[in-house]
């Protein structure tokens, strides 16, 4: 629906946007469902389809699940995760 018709029913959520979304404080829920709703919560729709993507992205290449790579993280400065901040 979101990449073939443009149309956002909703957030695409799968084990990186659910990790992340976690790691960066928008949720403490588990299951994808729940992580959907608090996510349609804190984000305009204009930006699910984009958001989900960059979660992937962001879960793919930096915030990995066993060795995330915080130094070279693009969030970095606002993780939550992170001691410095």
């Amino acid at each position: 629906m979101n990449l073939a018709f443009d149309q956002a029913p909703g957030i695409v959520v799968d084990t990186h946007v659910r990790r992340i979304s976690q790691r960066l404080g928008f949720t403490t829920a588990t299951t994808p469902e729940t992580v959907e709703k608090a996510l349609m919560k804190v984000w305009p729709k204009e930006v699910w389809i984009d958001l989900s993507l960059y979660m992937i992205f962001l879960g793919r290449k930096w915030c990995m699940a066993r060795k995330p790579n915080c130094e070279d993280c693009i969030l970095t400065k606002i993780c939550p995760k992170l001691p410095a901040n």
